[in-house]
């Protein structure tokens, strides 16, 4: 939320509820992790409000994850090493900043990687776990300059996303 605000020129927060207006209309919030619900509560009216097709909103969401991934403590924290030892410290980065959802390896293999994302029932649908696996893309090919990783969903349930990473 952090760093599409800092993209955005919001005019009005209306029809957001109330708890997440007064994050948005507060700028303290930003050096304090925000419950994974008011976060994609706010990712979800920004979709419909904003942006009059799922491809135009993932570019937004593109942005502000290359944004996010940009910030000094972020970059430095993907920096580690190969993307197998990104990806093992993944999810004590997750949650550092996502309340309320866990992420960790499932699986590993040469040049390839799953995920698991859980989460509350039917806190995640399948638009935003798009964006959560390009964002996750996107972290890890800034981090290593792996033009040819990619991450794509493998599959969703009511409290999973599982997600395969692989590079070349």
């Amino acid at each position: 939320m952090i760093a599409a605000l800092d993209l955005l020129d919001l005019q009005s927060t209306e029809g957001l509820p109330e708890p997440v207006r007064a994050l948005v209309a507060d700028a303290s919030h930003r050096s304090h992790k925000i419950p994974e619900v008011h976060n994609l509560c706010f990712f979800s009216w920004l979709r419909d409000e904003r942006f009059d097709s799922d491809e135009g909103y993932l570019t937004f969401t593109d942005a502000v994850f290359r944004r996010f991934y940009a910030m000094p403590v972020y970059r430095v924290a993907f920096l580690m090493g190969r993307p197998v030892q990104v990806a093992a410290s993944s999810g004590r980065i997750w949650g550092f900043i996502r309340k309320g959802t866990r992420l960790e390896v499932a699986r590993r293999a040469d040049q390839q990687l799953w995920l698991r994302v859980t989460y509350p029932p039917h806190l995640i649908d399948a638009l935003h776990g798009r964006v959560l696996a390009r964002g996750l893309a996107i972290a890890y090919r800034t981090a290593h300059g792996l033009g040819d990783l990619a991450v794509t969903v493998e599959g969703q349930s009511a409290v999973k996303l599982q997600l395969r990473v692989h590079w070349s």
